[in-house]
């Protein structure tokens, strides 16, 4: 059966990726493809990694609604935000009181409707806080950061001073029971153990308990000087700049909390898997390349082998999210590589943090990659997630395929101090391990440099 992608021609395409598989992703993906329609949105997995595509111009226009309603009224990101937090509420109760998965697909549409909304910024995000806000980079990197310590510093933070107070029992089974999520990704739901903080506990350990403490204190310092400058300059902003900057404030807390949902949603799933490896006796690995809106109907191991192997999904002419294999899905990927790829001759993006820096290329997809990822390295990945935080602390520089001035290498990279590219769509394409480059976060500009 050849697809008929005629409506998917000359497109401006966006793409974001890494490890993320279906059973995870459906959800919102499924969403977006219904958003934006038939011809605007396509999506590739080859194994466990995954590209997305999305029409850029039409997420520029729903970005350009979305500040244009904002402007009129500053309480709409607001009101936005309280609209999707009673359906996060939705959601989070049907994995406490552990409901059937269809009252999770039921709430799921509503959900990520409004959450996608985020989305929207990571490609356009900086040009447009740039149309009205003449500020420095290092302004903006402090306007934007996260009101709270993130997570994944909260969760550092309270196992530090675990450590401290000398590793009590009942201390660190409640950061577990609190933390259970922290390790969950699109490609992984497992559960944080005590074996794993115990792990974690004696790498910490390594630096010594004075290390520590310094450790704590810094974090905690650094969060409260950026927390004043924001303050600062909140203060000599003119009535619609400080519109836009409250808007892009909220965003970043937003996506942090989504996050955070996301991760116990996708536990929620994985336990699911569980108990159907359990019962079917299909391996998990390929369990997760089901479909989840159409689960209960595809528990077969041939067809999980074959997505497994390669597939795409897509909204077909009828509405359909269908998914596609075999030579379909090839025919899929061919095209839409060709369309991707057609103008792209060089790796640039937008600046996360500023610096200039020369180094090696290690390209790190997934946990496995972080055993050879070395110390002054330069971290090219699609984007990062909290696991990364070991190996991006001994990188040079970080370039990503995706990302905004809200995302996660945004973020850590301001924390750490190191250059950062973010957004550049073909990083991952372009370069290779061992090779040498130039990272200009300043200009936003990655180059090769021959040997």
């Amino acid at each position: 059966m050849a697809v008929d992608l005629t409506a998917f021609r000359k497109r401006n395409w966006y793409r974001q990726g890494g490890l993320i598989l279906p059973v995870f992703d459906g959800l919102p993906y499924f969403v977006i493809a219904k958003i934006l329609g038939y011809g605007a949105f396509v999506n590739v997995y080859l194994g466990e990694k995954n590209y997305g595509y999305f029409d850029i111009d039409l997420e520029e226009k729903k970005a350009r609604e979305a500040i244009k309603k904002q402007l009129k009224d500053i309480k709409f990101i607001n009101k936005l935000y309280d609209s999707w937090k009673k359906k996060a509420d939705g959601l989070l109760q049907v994995i406490v009181k552990n409901q059937p998965i269809k009252n999770l697909l039921q709430l799921n549409y509503d959900y990520w409707e409004i959450g996608w909304n985020i989305e929207y910024f990571d490609p356009h995000g900086v040009k447009i806080v740039n149309e009205y806000l003449d500020l420095s980079d290092e302004e903006k990197a402090a306007l934007f950061y996260p009101t709270e310590v993130s997570n994944v510093q909260k969760e550092r933070l309270e196992l530090l001073q675990i450590i401290v107070d000398g590793e009590k029992k009942q201390d660190i089974l409640e950061h577990q029971q609190k933390y259970y999520y922290i390790k969950c990704s699109w490609a992984d739901g497992s559960t944080y153990t005590i074996d794993d903080i115990r792990k974690k506990i004696l790498y910490e350990k390594e630096s010594g308990i004075q290390n520590i403490k310094k450790e704590i204190s810094k974090i905690k310092k650094h969060h409260k000087e950026i927390s004043e400058k924001k303050k600062g300059l909140m203060k000599k902003l003119a009535v619609t700049q400080k519109n836009i900057a409250y808007f892009f404030q909220k965003m970043t807390d937003w996506r942090e909390e989504r996050k955070i949902i996301s991760q116990k949603v996708n536990n929620y799933i994985h336990q699911e898997l569980l108990r159907l490896e359990k019962k079917t006796k299909i391996p998990l690995n390929l369990l997760k390349f089901m479909d989840i809106y159409n689960y209960e109907d595809e528990l077969d191991i041939n067809l999980l082998y074959e997505r497994s192997r390669l597939c795409a999904n897509l909204l077909d002419k009828d509405g359909k999210f269908a998914y596609y294999t075999g030579n379909d899905a090839k025919q899929i990927l061919g095209f839409i590589e060709n369309e991707f790829f057609r103008d792209v001759k060089v790796v640039t993006g937008l600046t996360g943090n500023k610096g200039k820096v020369k180094g090696r290329v290690s390209v790190v997809m997934e946990a496995a990659d972080f055993t050879k990822f070395e110390k002054g390295d330069i971290l090219v990945t699609a984007m990062t997630r909290p696991e990364f935080v070991p190996i991006m602390k001994k990188a040079a520089a970080i370039v990503t395929d995706e990302g905004g001035i809200t995302c996660h290498a945004a973020i850590v990279s301001r924390e750490l101090g190191i250059p950062c590219v973010l957004g550049t769509n073909v990083a991952t394409s372009f370069l290779k391990d061992g090779m040498i480059v130039e990272v200009d976060a300043d200009n936003g500009k990655v180059k090769i440099i021959p040997e």
